[in-house]
């Protein structure tokens, strides 16, 4: 029974290297930048972690049963080989659960990436919603069918549109110089 259950632990350790190998690609793939599929690879191996969880549970309450020598079928004398059993089954559950809780930071600093993008997206927005809104507010004030407005009667309307394009153009430069100054470009 030793030697069997010795040759199934041994037999998690490449299965535990490759999830190893995975989480180093995982990490280069994040912080190149190229972060496609990362969601979904994080969301794959989070899977595969949680499947060898599974699995250990179980077998590490029956061999800590076996290690207490509660199945008199086990000699005395073979408990602390047992036992040895144990403490590599408690590793490699301890690793599944570093792998887990690793698995969990990674995925928060991924949404962390993704919202600082979008951050910097509703940013540029933002910024270009600002420097248009003289031109949005003087063409509104301009459309309104009032008397004594450019095109009108006085002044001309070459020179009247000329003033609202002068006027749009400084209220947008301060707005710009103001944002600038205040580091919000």
């Amino acid at each position: 029974t030793y030697t069997l259950l010795d040759f199934l632990l041994e037999n998690y350790d490449p299965a535990l290297d490759d999830l190893s190998a995975e989480f180093s690609e995982l990490d280069q793939l994040m912080l190149s930048g190229d972060a496609g599929n990362v969601l979904e690879q994080i969301m794959a191996l989070k899977t595969e972690v949680r499947r060898v969880r599974v699995i250990i549970a179980p077998q590490r309450d029956v061999i800590a049963r076996i290690a207490r020598g509660e199945f008199k079928i086990i000699r005395a004398h073979l408990l602390p080989y047992y036992r040895d059993l144990l403490d590599r089954l408690n590793r490699i559950h301890d690793l599944a659960e570093t792998y887990r809780e690793s698995l969990t930071e990674t995925l928060q600093v991924h949404l962390n990436l993704q919202q600082m993008q979008i951050n910097k997206v509703i940013k540029v927005l933002t910024v270009l919603a600002t420097l248009s809104m003289p031109l949005l507010i003087i063409t509104s004030y301009y459309g309104m069918n009032i008397k004594h407005m450019p095109n009108t009667e006085w002044p001309r309307w070459e020179y009247a549109y000329a003033y609202i394009w002068g006027v749009t153009a400084v209220i947008t430069g301060a707005i710009y110089s103001e944002l600038k100054k205040k580091n919000q470009l």
